[in-house]
């Protein structure tokens, strides 16, 4: 029975209790030695269940959990690269976007300077304008009063001088002081008509040009007022953008982090799984054997044990 026994180790143990009944000793003696080996078969029996499950349960939770790190950081790194592509993309990238915003507001800052400019030097060039009509329309009006005063006074005087001349007998007068009397009124007239032609032709030249200022005005107040709006616009588009941008890079340094502490996880479970991976390997590929084994070295055991029991050896001694 001693002989029945697989493996070395519970080989040894069943040899030692053949070497203690073949040197002598004492049947209580070798049964208690028996009874130590099978508890020591149990406390392996169980040790490697033990194992086993641990093995079995560390391997399965830190393969879900590699599986689990592995997909975060594949997304991590995903969410990196779409993070990274929204900031420094050169054609849609925020960063560009606020390039564009800036270089829109300067165009348009631009825009309203120089129509400013060209405004103010088109209103100084019309006040210049309006300026010299309005000299112009005092002047040849001023000249009109001057010319009605004199010839109306000459018309005054006229029939005077005639009548004192022919008050006198001696002094009969010409007879073209009529004629020159008509005469100079009608050159008189014809200058004063002349004036007020000049005139009114200023008065409308000024209404014109006044219209035209007005014109030119209006024209500049709505461009001005769509390039306010457009700046208007741009300001809160750059705004946007540029609080848009301070979120992705904050996203982005997030995500980095994650994935750092996550990628140091990761290595570090699978440092676990390759540290207990020889115990474990052992285990699982032996642990039906040993069991096996320990069945058969147990069995045998407990067969020696009755035999011994049942010699008559011991019940004589047991009768002692």
């Amino acid at each position: 029975v001693l002989e029945v026994g697989d493996g070395e180790v519970k080989s040894a143990m069943l040899q030692r209790i053949a070497a203690m009944v073949r040197e002598g000793n004492p049947m209580a003696r070798v049964l208690d030695e028996i009874d130590k080996m099978l508890a020591v078969i149990d406390r392996e029996a169980t040790a490697d269940a033990e194992h086993k499950k641990f093995c079995e349960s560390e391997r399965a939770e830190g393969g879900s959990t590699l599986t689990e790190k592995s997909t975060q950081i594949t997304r991590l790194e995903g969410d990196i690269v779409t993070l990274t592509d929204s900031i420094e993309d050169p054609v849609v990238g925020l960063l560009h976007e606020i390039e564009k915003f800036e270089d829109d507001l300067k165009t348009n800052g631009d825009a309203q300077s120089s129509e400013t400019q060209h405004r103010r030097a088109e209103n100084l060039e019309y006040q210049k304008e309006i300026a010299s009509l309005d000299s112009a329309e005092g002047l040849l009006t001023s000249a009109a009063h001057v010319l009605e005063r004199y010839y109306a006074q000459l018309s005054e005087d006229a029939p005077a001088l005639v009548q004192v001349r022919r008050g006198r007998e001696d002094l009969e007068p010409p007879s073209t002081w009529d004629d020159k009397y008509d005469g100079q009124s009608e050159s008189g007239a014809e200058a004063i008509r002349m004036i007020q032609f000049l005139v009114d032709n200023t008065k409308k030249e000024r209404f014109k040009v006044h219209e035209a200022e007005m014109l030119s005005q209006q024209a500049f107040e709505d461009s001005m007022q769509g390039l306010k709006s457009e700046e208007k616009a741009l300001q809160k588009g750059l705004a946007e953008a540029r609080s848009a941008l301070s979120k992705a890079k904050e996203s982005l340094s997030a995500k980095k982090e994650d994935l750092a502490v996550t990628t140091k996880e990761h290595a570090t479970i699978e440092a676990y799984l390759a540290k207990i991976k020889p115990g474990c390997d052992f285990i699982e590929e032996h642990f039906e054997r040993r069991d096996n084994t320990r069945a058969s070295e147990r069995t045998a055991l407990r067969r020696t044990a009755t035999l011994l029991r049942d010699s008559p050896a011991y019940k004589a001694l047991a009768v002692a």
